[in-house]
């Protein structure tokens, strides 16, 4: 399977989980979106294959400014305006965690741990980077927790209303 075949069956899934076409306050899911994402930093989605080449997990990480998280964090922009007022640059001193998607018979063994670390290897930032997130489910508020543990900082949590 070819890249471009994996990241459509990647897409396809996250909008079934996700359903971004019905939230405007989300990143949409779509080539649009995923050609900014790619030019914001072309490491910004991970993702790992199985042994026939199919997806089994991949992590999506939107490099930004640490103004637009403050922003965020406090509830004054959505994710979607997040996503949109990120422009390119050389390094990024805060990186978003906006999702992991494992398939069901591959989790709990720590892969998206593995990809959001692989993805944060990969994207330039300063040694100080601020890390955050927006976990909706326990599952979400635990990986959180973990990767804290992970990268030895704090990683700055969304809270839902």
């Amino acid at each position: 399977m070819d890249i471009d075949s994996i990241i459509a069956k990647e897409m396809e899934i996250a909008e079934r989980i996700f359903g971004t076409r019905q939230d405007p306050d989300q990143i949409p899911i779509n080539r649009k979106s995923l050609r900014k994402l790619m030019t914001l930093s072309p490491e910004a989605i991970q993702h790992k294959l199985d042994e026939r080449g199919e997806p089994i997990a991949w992590v999506v990480v939107v490099p930004t400014t640490k103004e637009l998280m403050e922003e965020f964090l406090q509830g004054r922009l959505t994710e979607r305006q997040l996503f949109d007022r990120t422009e390119p640059r050389n390094e990024y001193d805060a990186l978003y965690f906006s999702s992991a998607i494992t398939v069901p018979e591959h989790r709990r063994r720590g892969i998206a741990i593995e990809l959001f670390q692989r993805a944060v290897e990969r994207i330039p930032h300063p040694s100080d980077v601020a890390i955050f997130a927006w976990p909706t489910t326990d599952d979400g508020r635990a990986m959180a927790k973990a990767l804290a543990g992970r990268f030895g900082i704090e990683v700055r949590l969304r809270q839902t209303p």
